[in-house]
């Protein structure tokens, strides 16, 4: 008899529990999806990242380092992690017509991966640009004695 007593508000609390998670599985689905969406956003930026040049930053950096040392090192660099890191027209319009996971998942991708390569190119150039200074003025003081 205590058993039955206890039993239907049990299954009534158990059925009350149920409705919620029963309502959550196609949530939960849709946001599976969606982070699906985002780590296909997130591989294709970091690849159109990786084919944007980074040359000219190592470059730049070399000039630096040549003509400021040290100093121009730290402004290379600082110039690199700085710059504005736009989408080119053309990957934009492809961009743009899918999800918004899909873009916000994009942008960051390229632009993280876009900084990296110019910073590590920056960073590269302007360390033989400031061998190259310290060589020349080591060079110099022994001239000068």
């Amino acid at each position: 008899m205590r058993i039955r007593r206890n039993l239907l508000p049990g299954l009534c609390a158990l059925l009350l529990l149920a409705a919620p998670l029963a309502a959550q599985a196609p949530a939960a689905a849709k946001q599976a999806g969606a982070t699906d969406v985002a780590q296909e956003g997130r591989k294709e930026g970091t690849a159109a990242a990786r084919a944007e040049g980074a040359g000219m930053w190592t470059l730049t950096g070399f000039v630096g380092g040549t003509v400021l040392g040290p100093v121009g090192l730290g402004l290379t660099y600082a110039l690199a992690s700085s710059s504005a890191s736009t989408l080119p027209e053309a990957v934009q319009e492809k961009v743009g017509s899918r999800e918004p996971e899909y873009q916000l998942a994009f942008q960051q991708a390229y632009t993280q991966q876009l900084t990296d390569r110019r910073q590590t190119s920056a960073l590269a150039g302007a360390t033989a640009g400031t061998v190259v200074f310290v060589a020349g003025a080591l060079a110099a003081l022994v001239m000068m004695r």
